[in-house]
């Protein structure tokens, strides 16, 4: 489908790649911005996204910022956020009050790195360690892990990229490999006490050896698999084709979903979707994921059941459009709601099993780009935390009305 799509498109690549702005002067050029529409304004996936026709309308502009919707019936905890303007991570309360914030730049965390990345600005993902410990990835360059105070207990430097997962005692992501100019993915645990690698398999090579090697078919580029989220699956948590547990990981190039164990593939599956992100067990037997382009214009939140591959369930934004061709996540919540991040608009929607938005937070994050377009950061996660599951330290009895995540700097 990206095929024939970008074929009919090329002709228009050159006029608009003739029309596009200088670089943006507000931003610098290693964070990640968006126009509010949704088509992104820095250098990754620009030729990708121009070629398969994301320049396409993905909602009007907005000047919301921070928390712009909490109904009673959104589920109650904290938010994670990471935005594409900074390297940091942010805890907010359900109102979009700041109540902790880890940040440590690339220079920082890896005096001795290599020069030059358009992704070091930002952080990738960030996820929850002990303690109000914090584990975070510049993707493609480096996984570290942050005390409470954001001072770092260990750093490992790598081409680890697009997620992190804590699960069976380990830290699970993915590393980039390449040979003769084709890259591969590798599925990698690393030990959360010391950054030291304990396992690494070759997602191409497990599939390939696999009864599902089918899905490597017409594989080709520069970037056959692309690989972007690591799922940690508890053995017993869920029924079959689960229940002995793994890890789940997309391959966004294959519209694949595998599940991965002991260094094998023991089940995967594609379906009706197309360049998929985060895809989770549900805990009633279903897949959720991401589909970024499988209805574009409009991305969606999409649910199969895992023993039919029938949809279950599926939100699409409504009157505003979802609207994402890269990144993006969903968490189905414990009372059965499911929190959505269509990335590249820099918006996250909590929705009831009917559809009804409760809760919204728009990135904060905004810029101008060098003709004077507004420019909007990458919201690369809102995930929703448990209170009672944060240490003490994370929970400050008292707060200032002003010390908000929607306050522009």
């Amino acid at each position: 489908m990206r095929t024939r799509i970008a074929l009919l498109l090329l002709p228009l690549l050159g006029a608009a790649l003739l029309l596009r702005p200088a670089p943006p002067a507000g931003p610098s050029p290693d964070t990640r911005w968006n126009r509010p529409s949704g088509e992104p304004a820095g250098t990754e996936d620009q030729q990708l996204l121009s070629a398969l026709g994301y320049l396409a309308w993905a909602g009007p502009a907005t000047e919301k910022l921070g928390v712009s919707l909490h109904d009673p019936r959104a589920e109650a905890g904290l938010n994670l956020v990471v935005s594409g303007d900074a390297p940091a991570a942010t805890l907010i309360d359900m109102d979009g009050a700041t109540l902790h914030r880890w940040s440590l730049t690339w220079e920082e965390a890896f005096p001795t790195g290599p020069e030059g990345s358009e992704t070091r600005g930002y952080w990738r993902r960030a996820r929850l360690g002990p303690g109000g410990d914090l584990f975070a990835l510049f993707t493609g360059y480096g996984v570290l892990r942050l005390d409470r105070d954001a001072a770092p207990r260990w750093t490992a430097a790598g081409r680890y990229h697009h997620d992190l997962r804590l699960g069976g005692g380990l830290l699970w992501t993915l590393e980039r490999t390449e040979a003769d100019g084709v890259e591969d993915d590798r599925l990698v645990a690393l030990d959360p006490d010391t950054g030291a690698v304990r396992s690494t398999t070759s997602l191409s090579a497990a599939l390939r050896r696999s009864p599902w090697h089918a899905l490597l078919a017409g594989a080709a580029g520069r970037d056959p698999l692309h690989a972007n989220t690591v799922w940690w699956v508890a053995p017993g948590s869920q029924p079959p084709p689960l229940s002995a547990g793994g890890v789940l990981v997309v391959l966004r190039e294959r519209d694949a979903v595998l599940l991965m164990r002991g260094g094998e593939v023991v089940w995967a599956t594609a379906g009706p979707w197309d360049a998929p992100h985060e895809a989770q067990p549900t805990p009633d037997g279903g897949l959720l994921l991401f589909d970024n382009r499988g209805a574009w214009p409009r991305s969606r939140a999409l649910e199969l059941a895992l023993d039919t591959g029938a949809v279950r369930w599926t939100w699409d934004g409504g009157e505003l459009p979802l609207s994402s061709a890269t990144c993006g996540t969903v968490q189905r919540l414990g009372g059965g709601n499911t929190l959505i991040v269509s990335s590249n608009q820099g918006r996250a929607v909590e929705v009831t099993p009917s559809g009804e938005e409760v809760w919204a937070f728009w990135n904060p994050a905004r810029s101008e780009s060098a003709d004077g377009s507004p420019l909007i950061a990458n919201l690369f996660q809102v995930e929703r935390l448990p209170a009672q599951e944060l240490p003490a330290a994370l929970l400050p009895a008292r707060r200032t009305p002003t010390d908000r995540v929607d306050q522009t700097q």
